[in-house]
């Protein structure tokens, strides 16, 4: 009888310090990533590359497995990530312009079918552990992907621009195409993690979080369904996201609690957004 509580009580410690140890493990080969500041006026545009701004879920290849920026291990079908580099890559998962929900849904689901991967891509704009300026990586990069066939894998163009007159042209050519904005990589710099002006995101549009809170029934058309959002944002402050629904997000909307992201085209006298739009739920609440 005491051996086999023994037993059972090893078994349970034992058990305990794999999963221990199976954390530690996802842990140590995740990295932190490089983050983007917001655009600033006084920036020499000259000294970019710029790319489009995909509206997709930011994920890191260590040359083994996929992560998410926080660190969470991501499980694609093994078919889709065949042929990868055994060199660590920074991109983003995207499904195309404008739907970042539904690669949002995916990638946060525990169980995935291989078909539900066909579409999305893996938008590789950096080699975290390569050495020199994004220059020198770039180019790195360009050879790399000439010897690799997987179609899951996309190596973002990047272009060079003059000017800043130049670079807004371009940013609303892009935006009228559907695109979220663009990405500033300053042509000198190494991969440094956390927030610098190394990396820089410009948009027509500012993104912002909120708490649902309630809903208004749609009308007309919309009869029987949810008409708009009823959301609190971070300091407090009530107002209605009535656009960017889909027709199955109205059949079924953010539970109450939930936070959604928004964007919006600057603010009220009062301090409201205006034309606040909805994106997609947030998984970082």
């Amino acid at each position: 009888m005491l051996q086999t509580q023994f037993y059972i009580r090893y078994i349970k410690y034992l058990v305990i310090f794999l999963l221990i140890s199976n954390v530690q493990m996802v842990w140590a080969d995740f990295r932190p990533l490089q983050r983007a500041k917001a655009y600033q006026d006084d920036l020499d545009v000259s000294q970019y590359y710029v790319s489009e701004k995909y509206d997709g879920v930011r994920a890191y290849w260590d040359g083994r497995n996929l992560y998410t920026r926080t660190g969470r291990q991501i499980h694609p079908p093994l078919s889709w990530v065949k042929g990868w580099p055994s060199q660590p890559l920074d991109g983003e998962l995207w499904l195309g312009r404008g739907h970042f929900e539904n690669i949002s849904g995916l990638v946060h689901r525990s169980k995935t079918h291989p078909r539900d991967w066909q579409k999305v891509r893996f938008m590789v704009f950096d080699m975290p552990n390569s050495e020199g300026s994004f220059a020198q990586r770039l180019k790195a990069m360009q050879q790399l992907f000439v010897s690799l066939s997987n179609v899951s894998l996309t190596l973002v163009p990047q272009r060079a621009i003059k000017d800043k007159k130049a670079l807004q042209l371009w940013l609303y050519q892009l935006v009228e195409q559907g695109a979220e904005g663009v990405m500033l990589k300053r042509k000198d710099s190494p991969y440094r993690a956390g927030y610098s002006l190394d990396l820089v995101k410009l948009k027509l549009h500012t993104d912002a979080l909120a708490q649902v809170i309630g809903f208004v029934p749609g009308q007309g058309r919309l009869k029987g369904v949810m008409g708009a959002l009823i959301v609190k944002d971070q300091s407090g402050r009530q107002f209605k996201i009535g656009t960017g629904f889909t027709d199955r997000v109205r059949q079924h909307p953010p539970p109450l609690g939930s936070w959604v992201r928004y964007k919006f085209i600057g603010k009220t006298q009062k301090g409201n957004p205006k034309f606040a739009s909805y994106l997609g739920p947030s998984h970082s609440k």
